[in-house]
C-alpha cells in the first residue's frame, strides 16, 4: 500500500496536468524564432500549421465514413433479421392454420 508521503501535492499534479496540455513546444517557441529569425520561424510555423489542419480533417472524414459503413452494416443486419421473421412467422402460421 502506498503511504500517504508518496502522493503528489496539488501544485505538482497542476504542473504535471499543464505540461501535458501544452508540452515543451509552447515553452521553447520563443528561443526557436530567436535563433532562426521571425521569418523562416513563421514559415515553418504556417507550414506546420496547414500540415497540422490536413490530418485534422483527413482525420474527421474517416471518422464519418467509418461511421457511414457501420450505419449500413446495422441496416443490411436488421432488414435480414426481419426477412428471417417475417418467413419465419409466415411458415409457422400455415402449420397452425386448420
Amino acid at each position: 500500500m502506498a503511504d500517504q508521503n508518496d502522493q503528489y501535492s496539488l501544485l505538482i499534479g497542476l504542473i504535471y496536468l499543464f505540461n501535458l496540455l501544452l508540452g515543451t513546444g509552447v515553452l521553447t517557441m520563443p528561443i526557436v524564432f530567436n535563433q532562426a529569425g521571425y521569418l523562416s520561424g513563421f514559415i515553418c510555423l504556417t507550414l506546420l500549421c496547414l500540415i497540422s489542419y490536413i490530418q485534422t480533417t483527413f482525420l474527421i472524414e474517416s471518422m464519418a465514413n467509418a461511421n457511414f459503413v457501420r450505419k449500413m452494416q446495422r441496416n443490411v443486419w436488421d432488414r435480414m433479421y426481419s426477412i428471417n421473421n417475417d418467413y419465419d412467422d409466415a411458415h409457422h402460421s400455415d402449420f397452425n392454420v386448420r
